[in-house]
């Protein structure tokens, strides 16, 4: 039986589960917390943490997809004492985040490469934890270094055959990176291009999907703060419409939702989205789908087929 790499180790893919694919538990900060610790209430967003994933498994969920590289804040510690409290599996990615450290400006993408697949062939710092996924972000711009990036990801994905999931914003930078993973050799049926189904654009996420990658319509709970996105109900009727045209095989659902956040412009972000939480697609969107006419099949198929698949295509190429 195929594996992926979790917090608790190796776990089988058909234990995964209902799975959402991208979240956070605990998103910025670490950098600052090394050199200002006096500023980290680890103690409160450790608890705030097992809190949710306490109610993440009442509600069914199986596996949560963490997909918070090392610059984007990841606490691999935190991540450990979570783990050790929950039932749910934790993917851990490695990768990186839009806002490059100036480290890597101007270095071969091989060298990146390689950081990532020491975290997912060896352990993420000083841990045992291995990631089981490559998150890549291209935000506001595509510029050099964001495009090396692109395609050290793209190397690492190869070399391992981990798959790959973005932050694509706005989202037409989906067709960005799929141009540069498929230059890179990529097999885009292996790839989740994120940040998806937020606009009333079906045309261009049949584009996406055509092209072979699964989109993520992973912002469930995000309804203020940009005039560009949908409401729930906007992105339900876009889901409702893909899954009537048989695209339901390549859609994952997700939130990016946190635990803790210690960003300033994103906690005034989730304080004007009060849905914005892990639970929000079991407790309204799945009935709320239900009830739009999608199909309990096609729910299972975006929430537990298609995260498995996505794990069980596996192996270097």
């Amino acid at each position: 039986m195929p594996t992926v790499n979790t917090a608790r180790g190796p776990v089988d893919t058909s234990e995964l589960g209902r799975t959402f694919m991208h979240e956070h538990i605990s998103l910025g900060g670490t950098d600052v917390f090394a050199n200002w610790p006096e500023l980290n209430d680890a103690p409160a967003c450790l608890e705030a943490a097992t809190t949710r994933f306490a109610e993440l498994d009442e509600r069914g969920v199986g596996t949560v997809v963490d997909v918070t590289p090392a610059n984007l804040g990841r606490d691999i510690a935190l991540i450990e004492q979570v783990q050790a409290s929950t039932r749910v599996n934790i993917v851990v990615a490695t990768g990186m985040y839009w806002n490059v450290p100036l480290y890597w400006h101007g270095r071969d993408p091989d060298e990146l490469a390689a950081a990532f697949v020491r975290e997912i062939e060896q352990g993420i710092a000083e841990t045992s934890v291995r990631a089981g996924i490559i998150k890549l972000a291209s935000h506001m711009t595509m510029d050099e270094v964001n495009e090396a990036v692109l395609r050290a990801g793209a190397r690492a994905h190869r070399r391992t055959g981990v798959p790959i999931t973005t932050h694509a914003m706005p989202q037409a930078f989906g067709l960005e990176q799929q141009r540069i993973f498929r230059e890179e050799g990529v097999d885009l049926s292996r790839t989740i291009i994120g940040h998806q189904g937020n606009e009333p654009t079906p045309d261009f996420y049949r584009q996406l999907m055509d092209a072979g990658s699964l989109i993520g319509a992973d912002n469930f709970g995000i309804e203020i703060g940009s005039p560009d996105w949908h409401d729930s109900q906007g992105r339900i009727e876009v889901i409702a419409e893909l899954c009537a045209d048989g695209y339901a095989d390549r859609i994952v659902l997700s939130h990016d939702s946190m635990c803790c956040i210690h960003w300033g412009q994103v906690q005034a972000l989730r304080q004007a989205n009060p849905n914005w939480t892990s639970t929000y697609i079991p407790d309204v969107i799945a009935p709320a789908m239900l009830d739009r006419g999608i199909s309990e099949a096609h729910l299972e198929q975006m929430l537990v087929t298609n995260p498995r698949r996505v794990f069980e295509t596996q192996g270097a190429y």
